[in-house]
């Protein structure tokens, strides 16, 4: 994927970023993509569902995704605007007042639209308003060729690899995707429009599982500044805050705890303090070794130590792999009986048969 810093923290970075899509809009030629707005907010969006993920999942399901939060913030914006609209703006406290209720509402209308079926509480009207301010199919596609994002297939069903730092590949022999054709952008745009209820049960499942997985994912990335703000906050405490106080408070799994710390190291919100004793040798790495294992340690969000004993145990678990065979191959030739065949000729007693002449 396409390096970028961070752009929810940086604003020179955003505007680099728009500059970028800009000129990339520019070269496209059969995609259709209405601003480079909807293409920056595309490639935002898209971008972070990527970083959280930790599978290869449907790239329908990253759509569906993406569509689906553009809804709630959208719908929220136009219901909150609505609420607020007969509010004075006379002075400055007016204006300050407004601005709370918006806020306010815009939360709670944000959480009533993501519990509740597309319609249900906004109306048709105002449903069908938002839908064609939605990210098309053409303009994901472009968001995936800008990201560089490795794509690929499998059968009939079209694949995103997760870049999240506790990535596990879980399909394989996939087919990669050139994205930088833009023939198979549009291709692919035809197959993200296809509706999922006319795909096979399978691939429906698919989609489904991948879409509940990154919804789950993202609203624990919504939730971590939360809880690293409240960790902070307690580490000037008489009795520091623990983990078993954070599940508390915010009624986390250790699963969901461990997630939410990855995030916070990936977008380095946060740190590791180790608890174990550290060993009494010391070692130097080399130079090149060093930059890797940093470069290794920053792409899976762990510190540097915990990135150095994660690579040498995978390399002693390969090199331990290749004994066991070597072993079990040299075991395998010894066992096999040797069987000596004795060649009967002249020596024997046998008059060997003339040559002809």
């Amino acid at each position: 994927m396409r390096e970028l810093s961070n752009l929810e923290q940086d604003p020179d970075a955003l505007a680099a970023l728009s500059a970028e899509i800009v000129d990339f809009a520019t070269h496209t030629r059969y995609l259709l993509i209405p601003s480079t707005e909807h293409l920056t907010d595309a490639v935002i969006l898209l971008r972070r569902l990527v970083l959280i993920s930790h599978k290869v999942l449907p790239i329908k399901s990253y759509f569906n995704l993406l569509r689906d939060l553009q809804r709630i913030v959208l719908t929220s914006d136009v219901l909150a605007r609505e609420k607020t609209k007969h509010m004075p703006e006379g002075t400055e406290a007016e204006v300050q007042a407004k601005q709370a209720a918006y806020e306010q509402y815009d939360a709670q209308f944000r959480a009533s639209l993501a519990a509740h079926p597309v319609g249900e509480i906004e109306g048709a009207k105002v449903a069908a308003m938002v839908r064609h301010q939605l990210c098309t199919e053409d303009v994901f596609c472009a968001a995936c060729a800008f990201l560089q994002l490795e794509v690929s297939r499998r059968g009939s069903i079209y694949y995103v690899r997760g870049e999240s730092p506790e990535f596990l590949e879980t399909k394989k022999n996939r087919d990669p995707l050139a994205m930088d054709n833009e023939i198979t952008l549009k291709t692919l745009a035809s197959n993200l429009a296809r509706p999922d209820a006319e795909r096979g049960a399978v691939e429906q499942t698919q989609i489904a599982y991948g879409f509940n997985l990154l919804a789950k994912l993202y609203q624990l990335f919504v939730k971590m500044p939360f809880v690293i703000q409240w960790m902070k906050e307690g580490e000037h405490l008489a009795q520091p805050r623990r983990m078993v106080d954070v599940r508390a408070h915010f009624n986390l799994t250790l699963r969901d705890y461990d997630t939410i710390m990855v995030m916070a190291r990936q977008m380095g919100l946060s740190t590791i303090k180790s608890r174990k004793t550290t060993s009494a040798n010391k070692y130097t790495l080399n130079q090149n070794v060093e930059q890797r294992v940093m470069a290794e340690a920053e792409r899976r969000g762990y510190t540097p130590n915990r990135a150095l004993n994660v690579l040498l145990t995978d390399f002693f678990m390969l090199i331990d792999a290749r004994h066991r065979a070597q072993k079990s191959k040299s075991s395998g030739a010894a066992d096999i009986p040797v069987k000596t065949v004795k060649k009967k000729g002249a020596r024997d007693g046998e008059t060997g048969r003339k040559r002809r002449t």
